[in-house]
């Protein structure tokens, strides 16, 4: 009985974390900023990567969406170096300025020759994250070469977000 508790029990917090990382509250009350710190932190716990994080100027008040959009790069861009990169360093970057907002994901694993965009062979990780930061008109690109690790960039504009345009279409002339 006192293992199927603790099973139990394992099975109860395997759950709550999961179910944190599909929608992390912190996202949404203390802002994107405080939720990359903590994922970067959590990351670097799980797996005992050394894992640096930097910022300058992020907005504290950003769209939902757009917000949503850059953590879910983040999230996806972190487990593939953990399933892909053997790296042994980690470096992400979340910088602001008055036009949008952008993520940089760079590990000094192995790298990749990456496939170009709309190649059937390319993994649907990469492909998700294009096409999230798409939906926000915003830029998406992996550098990456043999033995030189991998950078994730994504960009994404402030002006041009689903829920601005949607407001401007709605605002009087």
């Amino acid at each position: 009985i006192e293992h199927l508790r603790k099973t139990a029990a394992q099975l109860a917090e395997d759950v709550h974390n999961f179910a944190y990382r599909l929608h992390p509250s912190l996202l949404e009350h203390l802002g994107l900023e405080a939720a990359i710190r903590d994922q970067v932190d959590d990351f670097g716990r799980r797996t005992g990567l050394k894992v640096q994080y930097g910022q300058r100027t992020v907005p504290h008040a950003l769209p939902m969406d757009v917000a949503t959009c850059l953590y879910r790069v983040t999230q996806e861009s972190l487990q593939n170096v953990l399933k892909h990169a053997e790296a042994s360093e980690v470096l992400v970057r979340l910088l602001g300025t008055a036009t949008g907002v952008g993520v940089c994901i760079r590990d000094d694993g192995r790298g990749f020759i990456p496939e170009p965009a709309g190649s059937i062979s390319r993994g649907l990780g990469l492909i998700s994250m294009e096409e999230r930061v798409r939906l926000f008109q915003g830029s998406f690109r992996v550098r990456s070469s043999p033995g030189k690790g991998t950078e994730v960039h994504a960009w994404v504009p402030l002006s041009d977000s689903p829920l601005n345009r949607s407001l401007d279409r709605h605002s009087p002339i």
